[in-house]
């Protein structure tokens, strides 16, 4: 359910055989297929500046923020293994161990927009995958497709790149996401639904949405050659 990699830790060596390269020489891997399942490792590639893609979505986490940005700093410095950042980030540590609170991530963003009481900015892009199914008699097709979230939310920040995690893993309920109502969508084929955060270190959550979908549509193909 986590993983991370960073561009220049795995070099192809054939269909299934991947060799671990510079930085990431210490990583300890069981390699199935075509993927690389993280077991164990030495150091991660590092995060981008906080300031790096400068005022997009609200602007940049205030590290130098009086009182805040002290709790900030904290939480940017957070380094280990996949799992071991997955789950400070999902129970708020080492901030909510430092002020002796439980807690988890799944309320509201925090971002430089939040912190003075002004709404989040979300950007949000769909691919269509296929349409199928359609029919005019009953008004209604089915469609594939993703939904792709990105918000920042300075809770994310670690020292480290990035950290997967999907609707497989433990801690998924702990991070939060949009919740979205489409009004012609009729029924969603929950088999085929797959869900991802991809946090980045420097305060974004990239969240995916997979779904195959059913939808109502008024339609008339009469005309049509």
């Amino acid at each position: 359910g986590a993983s991370i990699v960073g561009p220049d830790c795995l070099a192809r060596a054939g269909p299934s055989i991947f060799i671990l390269m510079g930085p990431c020489a210490g990583i300890l891997t069981s390699v199935v297929a075509w993927s690389v399942v993280t077991l164990a490792w030495a150091q991660c590639e590092r995060r981008l500046d906080v300031d790096a893609e400068g005022g997009l979505l609200g602007g940049p986490c205030p590290l130098r923020m009086p009182g805040t940005g002290a709790l900030l700093q904290t939480l940017a410095n957070r380094s280990g293994s996949a799992e071991t950042l997955i789950a400070q980030i999902a129970k708020g540590k080492p901030v909510s161990t430092m002020q002796k609170t439980e807690t988890t991530i799944n309320s509201y963003p925090m971002s430089l927009a939040s912190l003075f009481g002004k709404p989040n900015t979300i950007a949000l892009g769909l691919e269509v995958l296929r349409i199928s199914a359609i029919s005019q008699k009953k008004q209604l097709y089915k469609m594939h497709y993703i939904l792709k979230w990105k918000w920042r939310d300075c809770r994310m920040l670690m020292a480290c790149h990035h950290v997967d995690v999907n609707d497989y893993h433990k801690y998924f309920s702990h991070f939060w996401k949009p919740r979205l109502r489409i009004s012609e969508r009729e029924a969603d084929d929950s088999e085929m639904l797959v869900q991802q955060h991809t946090l980045l270190g420097h305060g974004w959550d990239y969240f995916s949405e997979e779904h195959v979908s059913h939808f109502r549509c008024t339609f008339d193909y009469t005309n049509m050659p």
